[in-house]
């Protein structure tokens, strides 16, 4: 079962068949269906679950919308064309409204719209209407429960009605306009409960992925950790999670912290970031994760023992049935949660737990610490290897002064980086930098370039910055999001004599770096 945000329109047949696409099952139906131009919850079964239908065509619905006095419709809401219109409405005030309202409060006999599902001799009304047959629909007994004026602002009137299965609001809105004497149409509606289910906790269609439905329905093979670098020894850890959770018809999850455990536990002992959050996620996701859960690392979060967290977050909250571990992991309050205990605890509560060895470099295990030490050291090589990848960081490009493009040299000045994450020593390093969806299909591309990590002392500039010129490009990147990656220092931070003494080592600097980028 999935609660589904609808937004205005979709059909609520178009997002079953979303949801089937993404399942690849055919058996996928909803809990009631929402006209087109509606908006609000709609409730997705799957598989045996579309056998509540049958119990759910009794469940009351809850719903806020505005009531347009003044206008009929042939559809009685505002997508169909006008059928009728008088000015009534301008001599009614709110306690005519109340009074009208008030009278269709409990049991009433309703007349279907023609344009409505109900069938005439096998076919439904709404096909008749459309092609213009007179459509006459016996009427059939319907329980509002609660309907409350929300807001008078003639010709508009809010309003907020709960009511059976089997209702229909934009009926319901034609007979108060035909009960105030001026005829009225339903303007907007928002459906707000199904039965026991709130519109709250719905998510929007957009957002339901197979593995977010996958998880709904089963539950996940996961794993948890701070997975800061996500480098190789993690990135077994992931395959691991992928493999299993396509092998049992789970989801793949990921629940790492924001901010780091020692920043909230240990701040004087907090490492600086080889990943901030957001290259950490986009990292995790290329690997083929179906979801990654960024949790806010709180002091009552680390307060947990590690059969709280096992019981009321990775269980409760993420249906875990399966959980992946490093060789090293520890988790809960103090780290206590070592393989001991969550075997244990796997034992007692009934779910797997696999352990994945780590992945060594002669004979050294990869980790973020080693990692980190490589690049605060400039072993760039050294970090590349441990990651799988050049050590890179992502960044917004902004306006700068102009002065690369005064010497013939334009450059990109990406915003100051966040101070918790980790740069090599400063200096001039041949770069690679990636665009955002300039490619074929949408897809990034990267160009060469040289980068200046630090002050600018020729032009009296001591802020520590990331300047960056592009080889063999023409445009303007201002506020994109690009992300760059070293590859080999060139030289130190200098001070020049002179803009002509800079201009030549730039030069120097481009044949340098080209000749780099280009092996």
């Amino acid at each position: 079962m999935a609660l589904v945000a609808k937004p205005g329109g979709p059909t609520s047949h178009d997002v079953v068949d979303q949801v089937r696409r993404a399942l690849g099952l055919r058996r996928v139906g909803h809990l009631g269906t929402l006209d087109p131009f509606a908006a609000g919850l709609l409730v997705i079964v799957v598989g045996r679950a579309t056998r509540l239908a049958q119990y759910a065509a009794d469940w009351t619905k809850s719903y806020e919308g505005v009531i347009r006095l003044g206008r009929t419709t042939a559809t009685d809401d505002a997508t169909g064309p006008t059928a009728g219109a008088s000015d009534a409405w301008q001599s009614l005030d709110r306690a005519h409204v109340e009074a009208a309202l008030a009278r269709f409060h409990g049991a009433y006999e309703q007349r279907p719209p023609a344009y409505s599902a109900v069938k005439v001799e096998g076919e439904r009304a709404y096909r008749r209407a459309r092609r213009g047959e007179p459509v006459a629909l016996a009427a059939r007994p319907v329980l509002v429960s609660a309907l409350e004026l929300v807001r008078f602002a003639p010709p508009d009137v809010a309003f907020r009605a709960t009511v059976s299965g089997g209702t229909y609001v934009r009926g319901l809105a034609r007979d108060v306009g035909e009960e105030l004497g001026c005829g009225a149409h339903l303007a907007t509606l928002v459906r707000t409960r199904v039965g026991p289910f709130r519109l709250e906790d719905g998510v929007m269609p957009e957002r339901l992925t197979a593995g977010d439905l996958r998880e709904r329905m089963t539950g996940t093979v996961a794993t948890v950790g701070t997975f800061d670098g996500v480098h190789r020894g993690h990135q077994a850890v992931l395959a691991e999670i992928v493999r299993r959770a396509r092998a049992r018809g789970l989801a793949s999850l990921v629940v790492t912290f924001d901010p780091h455990p020692l920043e909230v536990v240990n701040p004087a002992a907090a490492p600086r970031l080889l990943t901030l959050p957001d290259e950490k996620r986009e990292l995790v996701t290329a690997l083929g994760l179906d979801r990654v859960e960024l949790v806010p690392f709180t002091p009552a979060l680390a307060r947990l023992a590690p059969e709280q967290f096992v019981r009321d977050v990775l269980r409760a909250q993420y249906r875990m049935q399966e959980l992946v571990l490093g060789y090293d992991h520890g988790f809960g309050r103090g780290r206590t949660g070592d393989l001991d205990l969550v075997r244990r605890l796997a034992k007692d509560d009934g779910f797997a737990v696999d352990v994945v060895d780590a992945v060594r470099d002669d004979g050294q295990p990869i980790s973020s610490s080693l990692i980190r030490t490589a690049v605060a050291h400039g072993d760039l090589a050294a970090a590349e290897r441990w990651l799988g990848r050049r050590y890179s960081a992502t960044g917004v490009v902004e306006r700068g002064a102009g002065r690369g493009r005064t010497i013939g040299i334009p450059t990109i000045n990406l915003a100051p980086p966040d101070p918790r994450k980790l740069l090599p020593p400063d200096g001039v390093y041949a770069v690679w930098v990636r665009l955002p969806g300039d490619g074929e299909g949408g897809r990034a591309v990267r160009y060469g370039g040289m980068m200046n990590q630090g002050p600018r002392p020729t032009f009296g500039i001591a802020a520590r910055a990331l300047e960056i010129h592009l080889f063999d490009f023409a445009g303007e990147l201002y506020g994109e999001t690009v992300t760059v990656e070293w590859v080999r220092r060139l030289r130190d931070v200098q001070t020049f004599a002179s803009r002509e003494a800079l201009v030549e080592q730039l030069g120097r600097d481009a044949v340098a770096a080209r000749a780099i980028l280009n092996r």
